[in-house]
């Protein structure tokens, strides 16, 4: 049986439960491209907490966040209508703000689209996707060896543009894939 799942704007107050639940997918999906360092480095106390702040000021400032919620279970029954952040758990965030970089093809970056690994191919990266996006052309950095995502965003119409960035020098020599759809 497929659980239903909703999706709704993130706010300021959601960013801190956001970034816990990107850090569980970034060690998840990046566990056989980074070394443990880099999680540690990335979301250490210290350099989570500024994390937290920035997703805060972003959303104040107008970046677009979304969250993709199941009804937390309780026995036996689902609870209808969640009341709180804790009657939902957290299966699915995007996040798609004007692009950062000065020379971007489109206007529009989809800086975040994480799933957790229990909901893949279950259509939360798509809905998800879908109300980050639209139809608009967008861009997206990936982090090349991520061949889930590729797959992911190549069925949805991006394409590999040529651009690319080294990013994470001090812990090795990774790189990030500039994709489009146009």
């Amino acid at each position: 049986m497929q659980q239903k799942f909703t999706i709704r704007m993130a706010t300021p107050a959601d960013a801190a439960a956001a970034i816990d639940f990107k850090e569980q997918c970034w060690r998840w999906a990046y566990a056989d491209i980074f070394p443990p360092e880099v999680f540690e480095t990335v979301y250490g106390a210290e350099s989570k907490s500024g994390i937290v702040s920035y997703w805060e000021q972003l959303i104040t400032g107008g970046a677009k966040a979304w969250l993709a919620e199941l009804a937390i279970e309780s026995a036996g029954a689902t609870i209808a209508a969640a009341e709180t952040p804790q009657d939902v758990e957290i299966i699915g965030i995007a996040m798609a703000n004007p692009s950062r970089d000065a020379d971007s093809p489109t206007e529009i970056e989809l800086s975040v689209l994480y799933v957790s690994p229990q909901h893949q191919n279950s259509g939360v990266g798509t809905a998800l996707l879908q109300r980050a996006l639209g139809d608009s052309p967008a861009m997206l950095w990936m982090l090349q060896g991520n061949q889930r995502g590729q797959r992911f965003y190549e069925a949805k119409g991006f394409r590999f543009d040529g651009g690319a960035r080294k990013i994470f020098s001090s812990h090795g020599d990774f790189t990030e894939l500039r994709i489009l759809r146009q």
